[in-house]
């Protein structure tokens, strides 16, 4: 409820000069400076396809205790996760659905909130050069019978902030953000559970 530098010369040459951890250290580092805000868009093609269902609404980041999705289109709802708890609901609707989290449930998720240590016995990870303005840290589970096949974090090089990011899972099918600027925030509200709404449980 979960994303490298570009460099001059080859890829092959980028990907040997540049540590992907130290990268994913100061990306996360500096996405945990202060509450953020941003626009996605979300989209998500099955296997065996070319195109997919597009998604559209705000993102709110306060690592790495809580992130908010707030959809928008095609259809409102939001998804809050703090801590080891996910909330969500239909905006509108008088009950919303709440689930505990474990290590083991937040492929993605984790990606953001974990540290780094935690990280490292997860994933492989590998630089890759996309395009000239844009960096990916592409992570493999070390796990087989983790649910991600394959996970990419879009990175700007120079600011070392995050531009999007994209998930494999192990039957093909691939769900993708794309983020805008993040910037900061200051409404903690938005992290707080709506007390009007009755919670139901798994």
């Amino acid at each position: 409820m979960i994303l490298t530098a570009a460099l001059g010369g080859g890829m092959a040459r980028a990907s040997e000069a540049v540590d992907p951890w130290a990268i994913l250290d100061q990306l996360r580092s500096n996405l945990a400076n202060e509450s953020l805000r941003g626009e996605f868009v979300q989209t998500f093609r099955p296997a065996g396809f070319t195109t997919g269902d597009r998604e559209t609404g705000s993102l709110f980041l306060a690592l790495p205790e809580c992130v908010r999705w707030d959809y928008d289109e095609p259809f409102a709802k939001t998804f809050l996760l703090c801590r080891e708890t996910l909330h969500t609901w239909n905006r509108g609707e008088q009950a919303g659905r709440r689930f505990p989290l474990t290590g083991g449930d937040e492929p993605g998720i984790d990606l953001l909130r974990l540290r780094l240590e935690e990280l490292r016995l997860r994933y492989d990870a590998q630089v890759t050069r996309t395009e000239e303005d844009s960096l990916t840290v592409l992570l493999t589970p070390l796990d087989e019978a983790n649910a991600i096949a394959e996970a990419n974090l879009h990175v700007d090089p120079k600011r070392r902030f995050l531009r999007g990011f994209s998930f494999r899972d192990r039957e093909g099918n691939v769900s993708q953000f794309e983020i805008s600027e993040l910037t900061a925030h200051s409404d903690p509200d938005v992290f707080v559970v709506p007390a009007d709404l009755e919670w139901l449980d798994p």
